[in-house]
């Protein structure tokens, strides 16, 4: 009776695992379409909006993006608004999926 009690704890500690595991995969699957889909958008913004926009997510101010290229304020906050723009409406099928990155704890 204990062995056949030890045998179904092993059992479903064993299907738990599988589970997370499978999980895991997807969620990296999705993270990894998600990411291709997003920079491949990326690729098609204008050369200065492109620019604008990988400083400003690598964490540099307008101010900092601004001297950096040689722009006006204002410029750089007009290139990242144009960006954003571009990424939300080429990147619908996938801006369902971003919550789940920021929501989910799966690693």
């Amino acid at each position: 009776m204990r062995d056949k009690q030890v045998d179904e704890q092993h059992l479903k500690h064993w299907q738990d695992k599988q589970e997370e595991v499978t999980e895991d995969f997807f969620y990296q699957a999705v993270e990894e379409e998600v990411i291709r889909k997003v920079n491949e958008v990326m690729a098609d913004l204008p050369e200065q909006q492109r620019r604008v926009l990988e400083m400003s997510m690598s964490g540099m101010t307008v101010q900092a993006v601004a001297e950096t290229l040689g722009m006006t304020v204002n410029t750089v906050k007009t290139h990242k608004k144009r960006a954003y723009v571009y990424l939300k409406e080429h990147l619908q099928d996938v801006y369902l999926f971003l919550p789940l990155f920021f929501t989910i704890d799966h690693t």
